[in-house]
């Protein structure tokens, strides 16, 4: 199974008792929802979006710990892993990185629960990827790029120890782009949409919510709290915190691949990835 063939969910204990509110609304009534995000996506204002409205973060709030999921669990199985424990009463989301399955849909109606699938421009995201390997000694790639110039190490990132290797990158997030936006299953956010039109992106998700925010200011300004505490941490520091300010979030800009990327791999994104820029909407052809 490909090392990127990895479902975000998490095996929480028994106790639920560090669910806290930190200020946050203590109870929501909307519809449980799991967020399909591409990796690199930007997701973390998504998750913003949904913890300042008092829904429970099932990756944070109750301690859950990483797990792979096994070859052959259904989405049922994996719906029912994620929501278990969720408390009475209490909405709560999970963000995964899960790869499509058209049973999703019926497994979320089931627990009358909704997904939304969250993207980014492939290029930004790929470049966003390259420099979180860079910032984590710790990760499998890390010594492989080390000591490349950056232009190079993007390309090499691309690809992993080897084309066909399992740490195809670029094949994986193409395919991954593909699959769920085309399906039409779930409303459809993307990163680049939040930065330049924040209300409009936020009634899109609270359309998925079910319900309006109880504060759309108090929301606007968590948001705005939570981009400054970004600007002043860097990205070793946010990816070594733990529980609610562990982030991967970099930078966060629209088109800074266009500051990297020389011809060579603007070619390679064009033979592998084109299709999953023009279907999420980023191109309309391979002429850019």
């Amino acid at each position: 199974m490909s090392r990127f063939v990895r479902l975000a969910i998490r095996s929480p204990p028994e106790a639920v008792s560090q669910l806290v509110s930190e200020g946050r609304p203590q109870h929501s009534r909307g519809r449980p929802i799991v967020v399909f995000a591409l990796p690199k996506s930007g997701s973390t204002l998504t998750e913003l979006v949904l913890r300042t409205n008092g829904y429970i973060d099932l990756m944070h709030s109750v301690g859950f710990r990483t797990a792979t999921a096994t070859i052959g669990s259904s989405a049922s199985e994996q719906v029912q892993r994620l929501f278990r424990r969720t408390p009475p009463g209490r909405a709560a989301f999970a963000k995964v990185h899960s790869p499509f399955d058209p049973d999703f849909r019926g497994a979320l109606a089931a627990r009358e629960a909704c997904g939304v699938i969250q993207v980014r421009d492939i290029r930004d995201a790929l470049v966003s990827r390259y420099h979180h390997i860079m910032a984590s000694p710790r990760h499998r790639h890390h010594a492989m790029l080390r000591g490349l110039s950056e232009a190079e190490g993007i390309k090499r990132s691309f690809f992993g120890a080897q084309p066909g290797s399992g740490d195809d990158a670029i094949s994986y997030f193409s395919a991954w782009i593909v699959d769920w936006v085309s399906s039409g299953h779930f409303p459809v956010l993307r990163y680049e949409d939040f930065v330049l039109d924040l209300n409009s992106s936020l009634d899109r998700l609270i359309a998925a919510m079910g319900q309006p925010p109880e504060d759309r200011e108090r929301l606007l300004h968590a948001i705005e709290a939570d981009r400054q505490r970004e600007s002043r941490t860097t990205l070793q520091a946010r990816i070594s915190a733990r529980g609610r300010t562990f982030s991967t979030f970099r930078r966060g800009e629209i088109g800074s691949w266009r500051e990297i990327f020389d011809q060579e791999t603007v070619d390679l994104v064009k033979q592998h990835a084109n299709r999953a820029l023009v279907v999420a909407g980023y191109e309309r052809d391979d002429q850019w």
